[in-house]
């Protein structure tokens, strides 16, 4: 022990500095460099208190309404010596002061939005010019029918987000479901959505755009009506006299002598669907963007068969011509038959002659308030008009008015 401090002793004198460790050397070495403060170890006095940032308080038990995250408010109570959230950040605003967000819109213009001091957003504003040779707007979606894709299936053509030009894609089930495929007159049909020029001649012209949905391939026939009659689950249609009606001699024509609300409770009842919007009905009728034509065969008024004016007969009666199926000359490019020549049909949307108007560019239209229910079509018992796939009629349905029927839609 002596002679280890004697050694440490010595050092020291010869040194003139024991207490300066950055002098000191061994065996030639350089001086080595200071220790840097981030390299030394950690020791319980640099940790970060757990009470760091928080509030102090001095009343126990007190309470307070704190601002929270995007201009919302919250309670805090005093708690061991520190304001603390006892509830939740309510009455929230849009955003975070000052904040942005960035979209491109229309023919691929940027634009930006920034939060304001009482967290709500500003109008979109664009901060940039259209893409070169633009042909197509954000968000644009048509499909194209082809022989090449499975039923049901159909090729998307997008709008590309970046040069605003059309993509082709290939076969898709635009669905993505099941559709019904029997019994054969039960028949549904995937019509994929997308863009439709609505309208033509008196009703405004203009591209709205649909959800996909299936819908019925025939008519409800009387067949199936008189089943749901049966069943419970629709009731007895009455004729002009207000005798019920259960012609059954020509079940496979389309269900007539019934009501919007009839046809409603048959659509409910046969798997829980329901009536089409005018929208869709016109979508299947016409087909997707750009197409637009007068009839189902195109614009001459020269008809395939012999059914509009009764064949120049003067009338032949309240019962519809032909069967379902019987008119594969009027079947439409997705496939859908009979929307005209047998009944007018029922959809889900109120009657307002100036709707079109308010709607364009909207996604998914319906109508909810005018007079009367729209139906569309044609029926072969009509003594007006003609078989015009986009003509509107405000069918009023008085008790045993005859003439209308109608389909169901269902979507995925």
């Amino acid at each position: 022990m002596t002679l280890r401090f004697d050694l440490l002793s010595f050092l020291c004198v010869a040194l003139s500095a024991c207490g300066s460790s950055s002098e000191l050397v061994s065996d030639g070495a350089v001086d080595a460099p200071p220790a840097d403060a981030s390299d030394a170890p950690d020791s319980v006095d640099s940790e970060v208190p757990p009470d760091a940032g928080r509030e102090a308080c001095v009343a126990p038990g007190a309470s307070r309404a704190a601002s929270c995250r995007n201009c919302g408010t919250r309670s805090e109570r005093c708690i061991d010596g520190f304001w603390t959230p006892i509830g939740e950040c309510l009455a929230q605003g849009e955003c975070s002061p000052g904040a942005t967000e960035s979209r491109v819109e229309g023919e691929c213009v940027p634009s930006q939005r920034v939060c304001t001091a009482s967290c709500e957003w500003l109008p979109w504003e664009s901060v940039g010019e259209p893409a070169p040779d633009a042909e197509c707007s954000v968000g644009q979606l048509r499909w194209e029918i082809s022989d090449s894709c499975h039923p049901n299936h159909y090729i998307p053509t997008r709008c590309n987000e970046t040069t605003c030009r059309w993509e082709r894609g290939a076969c898709e089930d635009a669905c993505a479901g099941e559709a019904r495929q029997s019994p054969w007159e039960a028949e549904e049909i995937c019509i994929p959505g997308g863009e439709l020029l609505r309208g033509g001649e008196r009703w405004p012209m203009g591209i709205v755009t649909l959800s996909p949905y299936y819908l019925d391939r025939y008519p409800v026939t009387i067949a199936r009506y008189q089943a749901c009659v049966s069943a419970g689950g629709c009731t007895e249609v009455r004729d002009l006299m207000g005798a019920v009606f259960d012609d059954d001699s020509h079940a496979q024509r389309p269900a007539y002598h019934v009501s919007p609300e009839q046809i409603e409770a048959f659509c409910e009842w046969d798997g829980g669907r329901r009536l089409p919007t005018e929208a869709e009905w016109e979508l299947a009728a016409k087909g997707p963007a750009p197409r637009h034509m007068t009839y189902m065969w195109g614009d001459s008024d020269e008809t395939p068969v012999c059914a509009w004016r009764s064949c120049g007969l003067e009338y032949w009666g309240d019962e519809p011509r032909y069967d379902v199926d019987e008119l594969p000359n009027v079947r439409s490019i997705f496939g859908v038959d009979l929307m005209v020549l047998g009944v007018f049909e029922w959809t889900q949307d109120a009657f307002d002659p100036d709707f079109y108007s308010r709607s364009m560019g909207a996604l998914d239209p319906v109508n909810r308030e005018g007079s009367g229910r729209v139906s569309r079509g044609y029926a072969t018992t009509a003594q007006f008009g003609g078989p015009i796939i986009y003509e509107r009629f405000a069918g009023y349905q008085p008790p045993g008015e005859v003439a209308h029927g109608g389909r169901c839609a269902r979507t995925p």
